[in-house]
């Protein structure tokens, strides 16, 4: 996978989960993950499973085609910068 795709993946979730105006830690309960695993993921620091997306995205309550979606648009607009 292109990284510049994973990373605007992982921001869009991130991104959804601050417009929810949630919490780490509300999003690590909802989802059944941990905080610090959802927190690593956000940093790149961890690879997402895509269980663990699925599970973040149900807790977001967003569509994982959405996610994709922003994210490939994302990754477009900025490779014709």
């Amino acid at each position: 996978m292109n990284e510049n795709l994973y990373k605007n993946i992982v921001s869009e979730l991130k991104a959804v989960r601050v417009l929810k105006g949630m919490s780490q830690e509300e999003l690590a309960g909802k989802s059944g993950l941990h905080r610090t695993y959802i927190g690593s993921v956000e940093r790149g620091e961890r690879n997402i499973t895509l269980v663990s997306f699925l599970k973040i995205c149900g807790a977001l309550q967003v569509n994982a085609s959405t996610i994709f979606y922003n994210a490939e648009n994302k990754n477009n607009d900025d490779s014709h910068k």
